[in-house]
């Protein structure tokens, strides 16, 4: 806050450095004493960062950075910096979902092509193709929106006789 608004230098913070990392670390050698000296069992699972995971990170990195140079290099507000920085994670998060909607889409596709394959090969040659599985599964506007069209369709026919 301090400095955004221009009482305090970007380089002058470095200047509490030191002061800053002894306030850090006696309390932490104080607190090792009295923590008791085991070590935990680790976990035993498995643990993956989502996909963009460390993109973001790297995009937090860019914003800080972006609001730092925009100030001291260019005179600009430092929440200038910011928002450019949230303007690329928000062009990035866009990015991400659309990438994780084609991905499970397409994954919705396959195992709904393997549940109507083994439908099939139960039913034998008795039924070769079952529509009403098909329609159980379709959205419900998209059923209005055909039954709309079957409507107009059939109205416009009676009309015209």
């Amino acid at each position: 806050m301090v400095w955004q608004k221009g009482l305090v230098h970007f380089t002058d913070f470095f200047h509490l450095f030191i002061p800053a990392l002894v306030n850090f670390v006696l309390p932490a050698a104080i607190m090792s004493l009295f923590v008791p000296h085991f070590v935990p069992e680790p976990a035993k699972e498995q643990v993956y960062t989502k996909p963009g995971a460390k993109r973001i990170v790297a995009l937090f990195l860019l914003t800080i950075a972006t609001a730092v140079c925009a100030h001291s290099f260019l005179g600009m507000p430092p929440v200038l910096g910011m928002m450019t920085g949230l303007g690329f994670l928000q062009f990035f998060g866009f990015y991400l979902r659309k990438t994780f909607n084609s991905s499970v889409a397409r994954e919705r596709a396959k195992a709904e092509l393997i549940q109507d394959t083994l439908r099939l090969q139960q039913l034998g040659s008795v039924v070769p193709f079952d529509v009403f599985s098909r329609i159980s599964r379709a959205e419900w506007d998209t059923l209005l929106f055909f039954y709309g069209v079957v409507l107009c369709v059939g109205a416009s026919v009676l009309w015209a006789i």
